[in-house]
């Protein structure tokens, strides 16, 4: 599905592996120049890592970026420069390698043959004298000297003129930059499209690397571990829980029935370890983890998993309510937090305007209904709702559903909508603030009846840490109105999110709230191990300037990071 076609100056956009900054500004900048010109040449740019300190490397990155020299005997010629991600698709590979030995343990030496390899110092001279140099005086690796000179691109004869005859570039666009942007309508949303799982591995250290079906063919193993994954969550053993996740992870993605036929091929696996593989040969042997089968019998694992099912209980709060009141039932925790007097006494002082706050006490009068699971009949028919009282706002606005739904999933826990609006030069006044007008509106309609959380748009902060996207967003209890066709029929709360995001963030929004949890994780860590990029739902930044560059589709945000698309239903990298 593609809701969008591309050309709104405010929607700036940089393709694949070649991303560059964005500008809200309606002429292209000097040096950001239009691939598509005619008589403009590229030379396209690895830059190897090894060798170089992380502020030489940004350094490097940002000089390379879509930056215009002249050429030609006038200089009137333009050559663009391009990084890119991998030294088989370059023109130049730069390198602060001197010794061959150890280049060959980066690139491989026959590829490197047909390059042409060199210094730092030629994409520095090239770019502060506004020329591309002879590769001859910057080769790298003295046994690459002949090929070097040889394969350097030579300048571009036919990019005479390319430039206006006052022999400046062009401060304007170079092609057309802007376009309507058109989004489909929710009622015609179509399938996310489908991608090549040929081109993914399992054995990629990086969950967004591989194909992570909804159920994998070693599902009781996974939900045997995830038990084990679950008892460390709730025990504050975090990096004990993560471990189990990375294997779950890896586990989901192994296309193979592990059987003592496999099990070699299975230990070489990436985070599959010796403890993994004692494990997996006692489920082989007996059916079962042992202790999985221990923890399921403990009163603690069942009062802790109980308690945290309780919307504001985590982990830590429901190990003090264990160790410190001696608490072990939902019976006992209702007459702990006082849940009919309090329920009751809220609802009692209930502003009509303003729907109440979600706190434990509703949770747990709620938490029957909220723990049951929802029909995918149910979710769109939550979606139509919302986006039907959308269009009485204001017409325009779309939505799309995420979460668990997007990967396929028959039943989901809650709900979750991303919601924009087709108008992009409108769009971002039109979302700022709708969190708490729509919400007030579902309020007065009887169909929100809390809300958990409520934010308000807030500016991407560069600095963040946390994942906690800046976007606005309202998390809600949501119950369906009447049915007029079956009035006995009885209506259930659900828990329903509703994820507010300009053009820039649309499309991030979309990947960041489709999960799964280990998916995302390994995007963010991929976007900073391999990118030098912040990832998250507000959107794609560089980390040394913060610059976003804007995903014009759901496809984009996987060409921008470097990565082989992969459609929503083969994320499920958790259990």
């Amino acid at each position: 599905m593609s809701p969008l076609k591309r050309n709104d100056p405010s929607f700036t956009y940089s393709s694949g592996s070649e991303a560059e900054g964005s500008s809200p500004s309606r002429k292209r900048a000097r040096n950001d120049v239009d691939e598509s010109f005619r008589g403009v040449q590229n030379i396209k740019v690895f830059i190897v890592t090894s060798k170089l300190g992380n502020d030489e490397f940004v350094a490097l990155e940002k000089l390379a970026q879509s930056r215009a020299l002249s050429t030609g005997a006038q200089r009137k010629g333009l050559t663009v420069l391009k990084l890119c991600n991998s030294p088989e698709a370059a023109d130049m590979i730069v390198t602060n390698i001197r010794m061959r030995k150890r280049f060959e343990r980066t690139i491989d030496w026959k590829l490197a043959k047909g390059k042409a390899v060199v210094t730092p110092e030629w994409l520095i001279d090239s770019v502060n004298l506004g020329t591309p140099q002879a590769c001859e005086a910057y080769a790298a690796i003295q046994d690459l000297h002949e090929t070097t000179e040889e394969n350097c691109p030579e300048p571009c004869e036919k990019c005479e003129n390319a430039i206006d005859s006052d022999n400046e570039p062009h401060d304007g666009p170079l092609s057309p930059t802007t376009t309507e942007v058109d989004w489909v309508s929710h009622e015609l949303e179509a399938a996310p499209p489908k991608c090549d799982i040929s081109k993914l591995s399992y054995l990629s250290n990086y969950c967004c690397q591989r194909p992570s079906p909804l159920k994998c063919p070693n599902q009781e193993l996974v939900e045997q571990l995830a038990v084990i994954m679950r008892f460390r969550d709730l025990e504050g053993e975090a990096m004990q829980m993560l471990a189990y996740e990375k294997t779950i992870a890896t586990i989901k993605a192994f296309p193979k029935k592990i059987t003592e036929d496999t099990l070699e091929e299975f230990s070489k696996l990436p985070y599959v370890g010796q403890k993994t593989m004692t494990k997996t040969r006692e489920f082989l042997s007996l059916g079962h983890i042992l202790e999985t089968k221990t923890i399921l019998a403990s009163e603690r694992y069942e009062s802790l998993s109980l308690f945290t099912q309780v919307f504001g209980i985590g982990a830590s709060v429901a190990r003090q309510l264990y160790d410190v009141h001696g608490l072990r039932t939902i019976e006992q925790l209702h007459l702990f937090y006082d849940v009919d007097a309090i329920v009751d006494k809220d609802e009692d002082v209930a502003d009509p305007d303003e729907p109440p706050e979600f706190r434990i006490p509703h949770a747990l009068r709620l938490m029957d209904e909220l723990n049951l699971k929802i029909p995918r009949s149910e979710v769109e028919s939550i979606r139509d709702l919302v986006m039907s009282e959308l269009e009485k706002i204001e017409p325009g606005y779309v939505g799309i559903l995420v979460g668990g739904y997007r990967r396929g999933k028959q039943e989901s826990n809650d709900v979750d909508i991303v919601i924009g609006h087709s108008d992009p030069s409108t769009a971002k006044a039109k979302i700022t603030g709708l969190s708490k007008k729509l919400t007030r509106r579902l309020y007065k309609k009887g169909v929100v009846t809390n809300v958990m959380h409520l934010s308000s748009f807030r500016a991407p902060n560069a600095m963040r840490t946390a994942h906690w996207d800046s976007l606005e967003k309202a998390l809600t209890v949501f119950i369906l109105p009447p049915n007029l066709k079956n009035p006995k029929a009885p209506r259930v709360h659900r828990r329903v999110d509703l994820i507010f995001a300009a053009p820039q963030s649309f499309w991030t929004a979309v990947v960041g709230w489709s999960g799964s949890k280990m998916f995302q994780r390994d995007l963010r860590r991929w976007a900073k191990d391999k990118k030098m990029l912040k990832f998250d739902s507000t959107g794609i930044t560089h980390r040394w300037d913060s610059k976003q560059i804007v995903a014009s589709s759901e496809e984009d945000v996987f060409r921008i990071l470097g990565l082989e698309y992969v459609s929503p239903e083969w994320r499920n990298a958790d259990l």
